[in-house]
């Protein structure tokens, strides 16, 4: 996803211009507000150093239905901090990380976070799935949380009709999943890393038709979760209890980790998949947490 006759165009967030998504297959014009919310908060500011206020807490939002954030990272010290702060800002309660790196270097980071942010190491191969189940459970062991997001750091949830993840969840996920499409973005014509934020850097994502857009990421109800199922949390996907349904937000229901043609009016998933060449080779060489590496593809790669 290199020039714009490959890609659809989204400009800068307001901070540096105003965001819209503006495509060179359809000539409608689309706003995509969250993005554009995130950029203006103390939060952000504060991270990227241009506004010296303190980082509000600001999941606290009526509502006594709480929603946690699951994810498992490997050597994402470089972007973790933009995705976190993103998701608070959106207003999740608690997020939960599982440090797939060998020796834990996310435990100080995760305390200067501070309590929204917990950090539990995690080391080994194919840890994902595990690691999933893990944050249910004790999630469900507060008593306080009602719903869950199985998010990795490079996807991050857009909104398009709420300001907040509570109102979102308690009118389209009342009971089972919720499969949320990705958009993916590609590189952009970036050949190497700079210390912007990943959704400041790539403004260009693949045309809705890409196939891997089909691809949803879940959040379920945890209750619904079938935690007895040889694999209760799958990569996209929860196993549910009987005559539990995971459906999009058009009410249609589907199974498993694909929803070919799935809405992205209410909400989407920004799947920032590749961000530049050189850093898409070093995610490949490394390996993930749900897999080892993939070594035959590096090499196909650097040919």
């Amino acid at each position: 996803c290199k020039s714009r006759g490959q890609c659809t165009s989204i400009m800068a967030p307001r901070v540096y211009g105003r965001k819209v998504l503006a495509t060179a297959f359809l000539s409608a014009v689309v706003t995509v507000p969250m993005l554009n919310t995130f950029h203006q908060t103390e939060m952000y500011y504060a991270r990227i150093g241009e506004k010296s206020e303190p980082v509000q807490d600001l999941s606290k939002k009526p509502g006594k239905n709480k929603v946690g954030l699951c994810c498992i990272a490997k050597d994402e010290e470089p972007y973790i901090d933009e995705w976190v702060d993103y998701h608070l800002a959106l207003g999740f309660n608690k997020i939960i990380v599982y440090d797939n790196a060998d020796l834990g270097e996310l435990l100080q980071w995760g305390e200067e976070k501070g309590p929204l942010v917990e950090v539990v190491p995690f080391a080994g191969v194919a840890k994902q799935k595990e690691a999933y189940l893990d944050c249910a459970t004790k999630l469900i062991s507060q008593h306080e949380f009602k719903w869950a997001a199985f998010f990795d750091v490079d996807e991050f949830l857009i909104l398009n009709q709420h300001n907040h993840i509570g109102a979102f969840l308690e009118k389209y996920l009342k009971e089972g999943a919720l499969g949320i499409n990705w958009r993916v973005f590609g590189t952009g014509g970036r050949s190497v890393y700079s210390p912007a934020p990943v959704t400041k850097r790539f403004q260009f994502r693949f045309e809705d038709g890409y196939h891997p857009n089909r691809h949803v990421k879940s959040i379920a109800n945890l209750r619904d979760i079938n935690l007895n199922a040889t694999v209760p949390i799958r990569c996209h996907y929860p196993e549910l209890n009987a005559g539990k349904s995971q459906f999009d937000t058009n009410g249609h229901t589907f199974v498993g980790a694909f929803n070919n043609n799935g809405p992205t009016d209410v909400a989407v998933i920004h799947h920032y998949h590749r961000k530049s060449a050189k850093e898409f080779l070093k995610k490949r060489m490394r390996g993930r947490a749900t897999i080892n590496r993939e070594q035959g593809k590096v090499d196909k790669l650097i040919e």
